[in-house]
């Protein structure tokens, strides 16, 4: 029983289920946001490692950054945007 006289809202078991009466409040859009965060990070982390691929290392004059770099960039912002809910 609470301080107000009601029953305590627990399960013992996962809230994926949805044979739990009582879920936890947010835990879909928690769970949504870190595999959004997940995903988006490793799209970056692909798009950083084709940036070094695609650079010339050689070149005297470099060429500036590519629109992977820039596309990296934008999914780094993406992605902990996205992790700062889940913290």
């Amino acid at each position: 029983m609470t301080a107000g006289g009601g029953p305590i809202r627990s399960c013992a078991h996962d809230d994926v289920n949805d044979h739990c009466p009582y879920p936890r409040p947010g835990t879909r859009a928690v769970r949504a946001c870190a595999l959004v965060s997940g995903v988006v990070g490793h799209v970056a982390a692909l798009l950083l490692l084709g940036d070094y691929v695609v650079d010339n290392l050689y070149d005297a004059n470099p060429g500036g950054r590519t629109w992977m770099a820039r596309g990296n960039d934008v999914l780094g912002i993406v992605q902990f945007a996205a992790f700062a809910s889940v913290a």
